[in-house]
């Protein structure tokens, strides 16, 4: 059990982090760190030792649901090169099988992140007439996907079509260009992944194939000897 002493200022940066507001103090949350970053918020009018045993009890047995933090989703999310994500629209578009996405995960308040913003703007005209392919950011301290927890920002990520796993951009530049021999160096990658894993189902089915006729050929040849 951990407490938070919300009067204190440096404080608010992690109750913020857990995605609390100030609405939510005083408050009990149940963070579950075993496979996945899992938050779960108590909704009690009154908070009694009888109360928060129950609410730990629901978490342990799997009962409660999970909190994630989501913004509203904006009216002009997707009208701009770079769209903008929430976590209520993060897996409808990110999941999307018929399109590879690479995404910004920023905070407002992170340097690193400002400096970096006008590349993923040039980056999103860059890549503006690909239908297949999406350029996003996602604002990670007021949004969170289950299973994706954002623990440090910048976090640059490619999901390409058909797939649910990240992969991260780790290059210490963070350029425009850099970013588009990313995107190009993975999905090349990956069409060559995808021929080589055709290629094998091929194979099989081939060897199965012959194993199937050679298997109906034995079979002719005995049912010859016993009319013999």
């Amino acid at each position: 059990f951990v407490y938070i002493n919300s009067d204190i200022e440096e404080n608010w940066q992690i109750i913020e982090f857990l995605g609390l507001i100030a609405e939510d103090v005083p408050g009990v949350l149940f963070v579950g760190l075993k496979k996945h970053f899992k938050k779960y918020k108590a909704e009690m009018k009154e908070i009694t030792k009888a109360e928060i045993i129950s609410f730990v009890q629901s978490c342990l047995d799997g009962k409660a649901i999970p909190f994630l933090k989501s913004e509203e989703i904006p009216d002009d999310w997707n009208t701009k090169p770079v769209i903008e994500l929430v976590g209520k629209n993060f897996e409808k578009q990110v999941f999307d099988p018929k399109k590879t996405t690479f995404i910004f995960f920023y905070a407002p308040w992170c340097e690193a992140c400002q400096k970096t913003m006008p590349e993923i703007e040039k980056l999103g005209e860059l890549y503006k007439n690909k239908k297949n392919l999406v350029i996003a950011k996602m604002n990670s301290v007021n949004n969170e996907v289950f299973g994706l927890p954002i623990l440090d920002v910048p976090t640059i990520a490619l999901f390409i079509k058909g797939s649910k796993k990240p992969i991260y951009h780790t290059d210490d530049e963070r350029t425009a260009n850099n970013f588009s021999e990313f995107i190009a160096t993975n999905l090349e990658k990956n069409e060559e992944n995808s021929m080589k894993k055709d290629e094998k189902e091929r194979k099989k089915e081939k060897t199965n194939d012959e194993k199937k006729q050679l298997k109906d050929m034995n079979k002719e040849e005995a049912k010859s000897k016993d009319e013999l």
